[in-house]
């Protein structure tokens, strides 16, 4: 807590000494317009330097210490008496209680970010909050970059894989948000795990990723760790817009060069980029917002309120209406990563397994090939047909399921997209059964 007063008190009571200052020059007018006018401008630009060039610091944190430099400047320059000091200070205390109770009665319980203990200022590795763009930064979600380089950060693969498999066969679940679960406390791959004694199923979802990330991240866990089985979820919703989407740790570009067979990284060590809109999609938020998430719940949904920010700019940057030459061209690169993968785990000694994960919109109406949905699944099992790869389609179990119990018995509220407790074990129930005659090579 010491720090997180600090952060709040120091930038603000450095700006009202400079608003002071500022405010004994008022009889020379021009000076002090631009001395005014350096204090508003000032720690925009330093704000911008530091949040592109600060690694081991989140971007909101930058952010906010520059809104609380201005605002304390613009008390000194008010020069306000101590009484109305005082009156402000107690208003605001009051007004944070009062929304607090209010987030108590009114709203469910978020969850927190996800241990207030594990909130640091400065992060052990660049950038390394939960993730880059993300629904969930407040629970703890893995960050992209931290699974691609996993000789830089040590363990990911080892406190991915949760347990020891104790001689099982080992399932690679692989996909984007909806294998890695948003606002669920166990996700299918969890619920597999718990109930097939017969292997050790392991979630390596990472949201915010395409099937180009799911080609590299198979790859690193090979590299570490023995696979028996893969198992590669492709959601339909967006996985193909997702594909060569910009990554921080690759220079603000894609991860995969195409241009060769099978595609390769283009960098194969890390190359930090991005402009500052999307650094802002892929910090956590501001330090004493997350230690405050310890007893606050106020606090949690602040950092949700920052996680679904950054997975709006991030959406807002992916074109997700693709046009026949894009849908063509993405369709391509999609056979050449399911043709490396599928080639890889092979001679990895695994076995490579596609299920097809349709997007919710196109259930709810069956007549609406929403986004393309079902030309994307017949790409996929066309693929699969020309290599010989089992290939499962979801898309009558879920939408059986939407029929006979609703939108909110699988699905998240509001259309949320990804599945609730009820649709994850749905889904894992699904998986199990088409698994059972699938057994890993082992």
């Amino acid at each position: 807590m010491l720090i997180s007063a600090v952060l709040v008190l120091g930038p603000t009571a450095l700006g009202a000494l400079c608003g002071l200052g500022a405010g004994r020059l008022r009889h020379r007018q021009t000076l002090y317009r631009v001395l005014v006018l350096v204090m508003i401008a000032g720690p925009a630009e330093l704000v911008w330097l530091l949040g592109t060039t600060l690694p081991h610091v989140g971007t909101w944190d930058v952010v906010a210490g520059g809104t609380l430099f201005v605002v304390g400047a613009a008390l000194g320059l008010a020069r306000p008496s101590r009484a109305n000091v005082g009156v402000a200070v107690v208003a605001t205390v009051i007004s944070l209680l009062v929304v607090e109770a209010f987030v108590r009665v009114a709203l469910t319980e978020p969850p927190t970010y996800p241990e207030a203990t594990e909130a640091r200022l400065v992060f052990d590795e660049r950038r390394v909050g939960p993730k880059g763009p993300a629904l969930a930064l407040a629970t703890g979600r893995p960050w992209r970059c931290e699974a691609l380089y996993p000789d830089l950060y040590k363990g990911y693969v080892a406190n991915r894989a949760e347990r020891d498999s104790g001689g099982q066969p080992r399932v690679l679940h692989i996909g984007d948000s909806m294998v890695h679960g948003i606002d669920v406390e166990r996700p299918f791959p969890q619920l597999l795990d718990q109930t097939d004694s017969a292997a050790h199923h392991i979630n390596a979802g990472v949201s915010s990723t395409g099937p180009d990330y799911h080609l590299l991240l198979t790859r690193r866990w090979m590299e570490q760790q023995q696979v028996d089985l893969v198992a590669h979820h492709v959601y339909l919703g967006n996985d193909f817009e997702e594909i060569d989407q910009s990554y921080y740790c690759c220079a603000g570009g894609p991860i995969l060069d195409f241009s060769v067979s099978p595609p390769t990284a283009r960098c194969p060590e890390p190359q930090y980029g991005m402009g500052f809109v999307e650094l802002l999609a892929t910090s956590p938020a501001p330090y004493a917002v997350r230690v405050a998430t310890s007893f606050s719940w106020l606090a949690r949904h602040v950092c949700r309120m920052t996680s679904i920010l950054g997975v709006n700019i991030s959406s807002a940057r992916i074109d997700l209406d693709l046009s026949m030459a894009d849908f063509t061209a993405t369709a391509a690169k999609l056979e050449a990563i399911i043709t490396a993968l599928h080639a890889e785990t092979t001679a990895h000694g695994a076995r490579y397994v596609l299920f097809i994960l349709p997007a919710d919109r196109e259930l709810i109406d069956s007549s609406e090939d929403t986004r393309g949905g079902l030309a994307r699944a017949r790409a996929i099992r066309a693929v699969a047909a020309k290599l010989g790869i089992d290939v499962f389609d979801a898309r009558s179990t879920l939408a059986g399921a939407l029929r006979s119990g609703g939108y909110d018995s699988v699905y998240l509220p509001a259309e949320n997209h990804h599945f609730n407790e009820g649709g994850h074990q749905l889904y894992a129930d699904w998986v199990q059964r088409r698994l059972a005659g699938l057994r890993p090579r082992k």
